[in-house]
């Protein structure tokens, strides 16, 4: 992660995190914002987040990201590449987002698209596979019943609705390749099985080579 500056009109964190996302609990509220303190983050309150305050800390930064709202005031002839989440000629990443999964898709473009941008890359290369893509992954469904979808209205679900939403959710792990192979299911994590692979590929190599 790299050291961030985030640059907020509200005086509190509080009050920030409930702009943000006013549907938490209290206590919920609390618990963010000892996850937001305990990351590589800095937080100033109170800014005033005008034209000529925005374009000073521009000059500061290596990539800025702002909110659509803030990007249309610097920005206002220009629209965001939803695909990339970045207005190219303004240097601002942002986009528009309908909906929480909108939002989640969108912040894992954008955080891409931040990643790329620091390493001085296209924005538009070197992505893989974003959103929806076919994969050989699988879950078993043997034993598995349906249930209906709670239906979201347009102001979104009630807390009830949502803890049954999520109910629905069956904890899939899409692991079937790890029942048929002996070492995945010793050490049950693909990521430590590659990484292993990978020093023995140049464990071989070097040897060959030597």
């Amino acid at each position: 992660m790299y050291p961030t500056t985030i640059y907020c009109r509200k005086k509190i964190m509080k009050a920030y995190i409930a702009a943000a996302a006013g549907h938490l609990l209290e206590s919920d509220r609390s618990n963010e914002a000892k996850r937001l303190k305990s990351m590589d983050l800095s937080f100033e309150f109170g800014c005033s987040l005008n034209l000529s305050f925005i374009r000073e800390k521009m000059e500061l930064a290596d990539v800025v990201c702002a909110s659509e709202e803030v990007a249309k005031m610097l920005a206002p002839e220009e629209a965001a590449d939803v695909e990339i989440m970045l207005r190219e000629q303004a240097k601002i990443v942002s986009g528009p987002a309908e909906s929480v999964m909108d939002a989640a898709f969108a912040a894992k473009r954008a955080a891409l698209t931040v990643d790329l941008l620091v390493q001085n890359l296209s924005p538009h290369s070197n992505r893989g596979s974003e959103g929806a893509v076919t994969t050989r992954l699988y879950t078993n469904m043997e034993g598995i019943h349906g249930s209906n979808k709670i239906f979201c209205g347009q102001d979104g679900y009630s807390k009830e609705e949502a803890v049954e939403e999520a109910k629905r959710c069956i904890q899939c792990h899409c692991d079937e390749c790890m029942k048929g192979c002996v070492y995945l299911r010793e050490y049950k994590n693909i990521r430590v099985f590659l990484h292993v692979r990978s020093i023995i590929i140049r464990r071989l190599l070097w040897e060959i080579t030597r």
